[in-house]
Formats: structure tokens, sequence, C-alpha cells
């Protein structure tokens, strides 16, 4: 499989796990994977992720990269 270390500087962990789960679709993505079994431990993440109003949600360009990595 694969591992990664990213320096996110300073950001809540709600911002690292989203940014971990986009960096772990590129990789999974990026490797030819494509029937991914994706689990996270954060509700909030999820939560955010998973939300239908993200029009002015501060994550919002976050989502938007996410959603796109679904497609």
């Amino acid at each position: 499989m694969g591992a990664f270390v990213e320096n996110l500087g300073v950001c809540t962990n709600t911002v690292a796990e989203i940014m971990a789960t986009i960096r772990g679709l590129q990789m999974a993505w990026k490797n030819r994977y494509r029937k991914v079994l994706l689990q996270l431990d954060s509700t909030t993440a999820i939560n955010i992720l998973t939300s239908q109003d993200q029009t002015e949600h501060r994550y919002h360009n976050l989502v938007l990269h996410f959603q796109r990595l679904l497609q």
C-alpha cells in the first residue's frame, strides 16, 4: 500500500483529517485503485464532508476538492 507525511503548518485537527482524506484518495487514484473503503475517526470531518449545504462553510474549498476526487 503506501503512507505519507505532510507538514500542514498550524491548523485544526479537522483540517488535518480532511487533508489526510484528500491526500489518501489522491494516492489511491494515482496507484489506480478504484474501489476504496474510506474510514475516518472524526465525526466532525465526516459531517463536513457529507453535508449537503456547503455554500458558506469555512471548509468549502476542501469539500469541493474532496467531491471532485469522488467523481
